[in-house]
């Protein structure tokens, strides 16, 4: 989970207000966070990262903590990083994160209505690497791992959540490896104005390895840039998410969020699997200001042949971006997704949807 910050933006302007690049200022930063997403209300906490270069080739490295509570009783503490080693030859991507997270579930499907709404809740300890190795200019490969406990997992007797047929109700681990592929000529990490990403995470997760239920899943994300007029960008992403065997609960396609279908609650439609088409049309103005519009489409299914035209979810909305960090053009982002009248959203956070 991203987070954003209305107090970050703040003191990074005050702290990185000239041409200097943060690494001639300052390597580490510790700041209060304050933002707001449908699925957690508004929230608040603290962020601690580091910030640093392992040569001039290199992009921005970071480690990141953070710890924030919620309007909702949510609470998430998160240590991520991505560590870029000299000349890129390797590239290192770490996740580690424990939630408290009353949710919402409104069944599993395609077509589950919003007067199914029930909370739940549950804890979560999850760890992810990923080492990616590059070949030649811009093909890589890597190796990855993830391990995932839930725990504490409350819900109502003969609500909706018990009725359902789930795997993963109560408590459970999950720990799996896999390999990634990838293709990367973007000439920004953050803001790329021309170039594309292209890659396929696949993960096995195996009692043999200390799972509790054997799934594999696929991820195929390919990201375009291609720059218009007066530097506005045209940005296309499509992304798909396929999970086989005994997919427990949390790992599920989860539809919806900041990363995917702007103003739907994430999870709000829930099934093995996922597709989305997210375009975004990127307009910068003076020089560390932008404007975005946005629209996508997407839906989640059980199996290939259940795809149809009958339940696509449509979105579309607008933002504002802020440059956080000179040179390297991460934004705040400030987007409001529309689906419907029970689907709506504001968010702010850090880093474009894709």
């Amino acid at each position: 989970m991203r987070v954003s910050a209305v107090i970050l933006f703040l003191l990074s302007t005050t702290l990185f207000s000239n041409t200097d690049s943060l690494l001639k200022r300052r390597k580490f930063l510790f700041l209060p966070v304050v933002f707001k997403t449908p699925e957690t209300g508004w929230a608040g906490g603290a962020s601690g990262a580091y910030y640093f270069k392992t040569d001039s080739v290199a992009r921005v490295s970071f480690i990141q903590a953070l710890g924030f509570f919620t309007q909702r009783g949510q609470n998430v503490q998160a240590i991520d990083a991505t560590v870029y080693f000299p000349r890129e030859k390797n590239i290192f991507y770490f996740h580690s994160s424990h939630i408290f997270f009353p949710d919402r579930f409104w069944g599993v499907g395609q077509k589950s209505l919003d007067e199914w709404k029930e909370t739940y809740q549950f804890e979560q300890i999850r760890i992810s690497p990923h080492l990616k190795h590059r070949f030649g200019k811009h093909f890589f490969a890597g190796l990855l791992s993830e391990f995932r406990y839930v725990y504490h997992t409350h819900y109502k007797t003969e609500g909706i959540f018990d009725s359902t047929a789930l795997n993963g109700k109560m408590n459970y681990k999950t720990l799996g490896a896999g390999i990634s592929l990838g293709f990367d000529n973007r000439n920004s990490t953050y803001w790329p104005t021309r170039g594309c990403l292209a890659q396929v995470l696949y993960s096995g997760f195996y009692k043999g390895l200390g799972s509790d239920y054997e799934f594999s899943k696929i991820i195929v994300d390919a990201r375009f840039f291609r720059k218009t007029f007066f530097n506005q960008v045209l940005a296309l992403q499509l992304y798909s998410y396929a999970t086989f065997g005994q997919t427990p609960y949390r790992d599920l396609a989860a539809l919806g969020g900041e990363n995917n279908l702007r103003g739907m609650y994430t999870g709000r439609f829930r099934d093995k699997s996922l597709y989305s088409v997210i375009a975004e049309y990127r307009i910068p103005f003076q020089r560390k200001f932008a404007a975005v519009m946005f629209g996508g489409l997407g839906d989640v299914f059980d199996s290939p042949e259940k795809i149809n035209t009958e339940t696509i979810k449509y979105n579309f909305g607008a933002g504002f971006r802020a440059e956080l960090l000179p040179g390297e053009r991460l934004n705040l982002r400030i987007d409001y997704g529309y689906i419907n009248r029970n689907n709506h959203g504001l968010y702010l956070t850090i880093g474009e949807c894709f």
